[in-house]
């Protein structure tokens, strides 16, 4: 009887452990967001489009990476980048505005609807006073009529291009205002990013197991003739899906046209117009593995495979989209540490 008691207890206890194992949530291998990266065709004329007309600050840094490195890591080969950093009132990452030189460069000319159309959405305390500074620049305003659109009780957002023609900036004024750590002087508060998108689904499937954000995908296209008329997108139909980072103010848009015709950009990295994000990564051959497991992934980076730069290891994959990203870990000084 005690042989056949000790077999029961270690099935059971061997049963247990494995449900726990099975509830247990799978290590994340993105670990947080660090910047959004937009390449232009004159980083000088953007530089004081985003800091004096729409209000992020100014630069923090800026950093020239080396040839051949930038170039293998980017897969433009020959490509020299040349980076501004600039901080986004309210937002813990930053924006940084990308020139390229010594590659071939097309501009992406993208309508909203367009798959892989790549955009800031800014929160700002005052609408009217982003909008006339945006009119006074000459950026195109693409909302139907140049005015803003009401999103509902006493909130009202306005969508333009930014000065180089290149990437989707959004104005929203939200009311009630939400919380910010931004200054009391800026007039930007928060920041998100938009990718426009071929499938929702399939868009928020690879986000949540490639890159672990959290997305609930909206369940159903609208016709709603105000978000229309802000996307400048009248006639077509609009499906919003929202993705987070969990646990941070890190948050995507991705917008999903019907009913109008659209066009797969698939910028290349050098390309102005061509909008990528920067994550950081807790095991990058984790992370290898399961992009190249899901299929649905174009590596960038020479060689197929992430590059090992001595601080850090990095790779530029395109997600189904055409959006660009970049994962960077960091790698630990232990020598240094012991020290």
């Amino acid at each position: 009887m005690r042989f056949f008691s000790t077999c029961s207890s270690l099935i059971i206890f061997a049963c247990f452990a494995c449900v726990c194992a099975a509830q247990q949530p799978e290590l994340r291998v993105v670990s947080g967001g660090m910047n959004a990266e937009f390449t232009v065709s004159n980083q000088e004329n953007s530089i004081r489009f985003y800091h004096e007309v729409l209000g992020l600050e100014a630069p923090t840094a800026r950093v020239n990476p080396a040839l051949p490195g930038v170039g293998q890591l980017t897969g433009t080969i020959t490509g020299a980048a040349h980076v501004a950093r600039m901080p986004i009132p309210g937002a813990s990452w930053q924006m940084e505005i990308v020139e390229t030189t010594g590659v071939d460069r097309k501009p992406v000319a993208a309508r909203r609807q367009d798959i892989g159309a790549a955009g800031l959405i800014l929160y700002v305390r005052d609408l009217d006073t982003a909008l006339a500074a945006l009119k006074k620049s000459g950026a195109p305003i693409v909302t139907s009529g140049a005015v803003p659109v009401n999103m509902g009780g006493k909130s009202r957002a306005v969508l333009a291009k930014d000065i180089d023609g290149s990437f989707f900036i959004e104005l929203r004024q939200m009311d009630p205002l939400p919380t910010t750590s931004a200054p009391g002087t800026s007039n930007v508060i928060g920041a998100r990013m938009s990718v426009t998108v071929e499938d929702t689904e399939k868009t928020a499937r690879y986000w949540r197991e490639m890159l672990d954000f959290g997305v609930k995908p909206d369940a159903s296209f609208t016709k709603d003739t105000n978000e229309l008329a802000l996307q400048g997108t009248p006639g077509a139909q609009l499906r919003k899906t929202i993705a987070t980072y969990p646990g941070s103010d890190l948050a995507f848009e991705f917008l999903e046209f019907k009913n109008i015709d659209r066009k797969a950009l698939r910028p290349r990295t050098q390309d102005p117009g061509s909008g990528a994000f920067a994550v950081s990564c807790r095991d990058m051959a984790a992370l290898v593995r399961r992009v190249k497991a899901g299929g649905q992934t174009k590596i960038l980076t020479v060689g197929n495979d992430a590059l090992n730069q001595g601080a850090r290891i990095a790779m530029f994959f395109q997600e189904p989209n055409g959006f660009i990203l970049e994962a960077i870990q960091r790698i630990e000084n232990r020598e240094a540490k012991k020290e």
